[in-house]
């Protein structure tokens, strides 16, 4: 398992100048050289802004209050970069969505498990040979006889927790 960076910094959105005087701070978070950026929901006037630190600036009752703020915000990625690290391979959007609340639509196992299937039939010849997708196909008809016999169902949804790990339910 090769070793992956992420990195949080904090940047002024400047190209928008809000009608108060204030700019948006921005989030970039970058996982193995792969980023993606969103607002903090936070707004500095640029004049108390610090570049090079990427944090407002100076000791003032604002500036410790947004930079606060931001550090809480940098612990609770890292934080949630950590859990979700430990079941799965954490892409920048992934992380950027699961610290949003942004979930993807309810999906169903089988449904997921043949997407799964689909990609891996796309890669034969490339990094997967078609032993691998035949037993995914066998796996997966094992699994559909397991639901059928089990919950006496079709399918089961997938319901996500915050973390994006799977949480089943009968559908």
């Amino acid at each position: 398992m090769s070793k992956s960076t992420l990195k949080i910094r904090f940047f002024l959105r400047r190209n928008h100048v809000y009608a108060d005087g204030t700019c948006c701070i921005m989030t970039r978070i970058t996982i193995n050289g792969e980023n993606t950026n969103f607002s903090s929901k936070l707004n500095v006037n640029p004049k108390l802004w610090d570049t090079k630190l990427g944090k407002v600036g100076g000791k003032s009752k604002v500036a410790s209050e947004l930079n606060g703020l931001m550090s809480d915000m940098e612990s609770s990625i890292r934080q949630m970069y950590f859990d979700m690290s430990r079941y799965e391979t954490v892409t920048a959007e992934k992380l950027r969505n699961a610290f949003m609340g942004i979930v993807p639509e309810n999906q169903t196992l089988i449904g997921l498990f043949t997407e799964h299937i689909e990609e891996c039939r796309a890669l034969i010849g490339i990094s997967k040979t078609p032993a691998t997708v035949q037993k995914y196909d066998r796996a997966l008809r094992r699994v559909k006889e397991f639901i059928k016999f089990k919950y006496h169902l079709m399918d089961i949804l997938n319901k996500l927790t915050p973390y994006g790990l799977f949480k089943l339910t009968p559908i």
